[in-house]
């Protein structure tokens, strides 16, 4: 049953830990030692590690893994129901809507994202490497992001074999 947690001043929701979620139950590795795009709770990374449960620590700790992501911007109409709900304070007090970007600013902003991420990851897919480590108190660790999975691997390899020392 998912807990209630209190997490940078809000009241939040984290998941159960399952057993889905164990380490040891990952369907799809990169290599011995690191899956890829594990089956992780949907807030793994935004737990503090102190509102961890125990087993999620003995099974993720100083464990890294990769996870995929390729360049999949939000739609135009996204943009403006996304944003159209904000509201900025001026200078002088008032409020006022968020100034949105005309249809034609978003596609030119998307389309230098586009090309910066190509640019990157030339086959159009990121590899992440995390690792809970402590290294932040609220999120597994980014260790590197590479543009192939090979790259990717050594990486997390050399994470690995860095802990051997």
């Amino acid at each position: 049953m998912p807990r209630e947690i209190t997490y940078i001043g809000q009241q939040e929701l984290i998941d159960d830990y399952l057993e889905c979620h164990y380490f040891e139950n990952q369907k799809h590795w990169a290599c011995e030692g690191v899956p890829l795009n594990p089956v992780l709770r949907e807030d793994f990374d935004g737990t503090p590690n102190e509102e961890r449960e125990a087993l999620e620590i003995e099974h993720w700790w100083n464990k890294p893994y990769i996870t995929t992501h390729t360049y999949s911007p939000e739609t135009y109409s996204e943009y403006v129901s996304r944003l159209s709900k904000y509201r900025i304070e001026t200078k002088t007090g008032e409020i006022e809507k968020f100034e949105l970007e005309t249809e034609s600013q978003f596609n030119e902003r998307i389309e230098k994202g586009r090309v910066d991420f190509l640019k990157y990851y030339p086959s159009g897919t990121a590899y992440d490497i995390h690792c809970l480590n402590g290294g932040a108190w609220d999120r597994p660790t980014w260790i590197g992001s590479s543009s192939t999975l090979e790259a990717a691997i050594t990486t997390a390899q050399g994470y690995i074999n860095s802990l051997l020392w």
